[in-house]
């Protein structure tokens, strides 16, 4: 069974009260979204030495990689793959009954959801946390306070999401 994490958005942003669902890939699209990737860092000039990965280990390998290896991405190549990551892997929840809807244009609204809820499907996908980091880097060049998110697990069968 595929894995899934529901998320309130507790920042203190436009998102603040949003809910999503993270869903994993299936094995095949992952590992070849992960080769592909991997591709599109060497291609963007981060040295294969530095890299450090087996590029056959798919989406768990880029838990593995330095954040600098995926700045420095080619946009032209990794822009589609990050875009493919959030429209395959997140959903917006809404109404009490949880209905999980494809994201429109306009969701997430600000830049620190965006990176939190990719690093959160990276984290379910290789259970590697990159979200702390991520999170201290966003906060710290957005001038953000500290705040917690709701991260409830759950199974592919979706279950209201407890507390409020």
């Amino acid at each position: 069974m595929l894995k899934t994490l529901d998320i309130t958005i507790t920042f203190n942003n436009r998102d603040n009260g949003a809910r999503f669902r993270i869903k994993e890939m299936p094995a095949i699209p992952a590992e070849r979204w992960g080769r592909r990737a991997i591709f599109a860092m060497l291609q963007g000039g981060f040295p294969l030495e530095k890299l450090n990965v087996d590029a056959e280990a798919g989406m768990a390998a880029i838990a593995m990689v330095p954040l600098e290896a995926l700045a420095r991405m080619d946009p032209e190549l990794g822009d589609p793959l990050f875009d493919e990551m959030l429209h395959t892997c997140v959903k917006a929840l809404r109404t009490d009954q949880n209905m999980e809807m494809d994201l429109l244009p306009n969701e997430p609204q600000e830049i620190a959801t965006l990176l939190y809820l990719r690093a959160k499907v990276v984290e379910l996908h290789t259970g590697f946390f990159w979200v702390d980091d991520i999170l201290s880097s966003i906060r710290g060049s957005l001038k953000m306070p500290p705040a917690a998110t709701k991260d409830t697990p759950t199974t592919s069968t979706p279950r209201p999401i407890s507390g409020g």
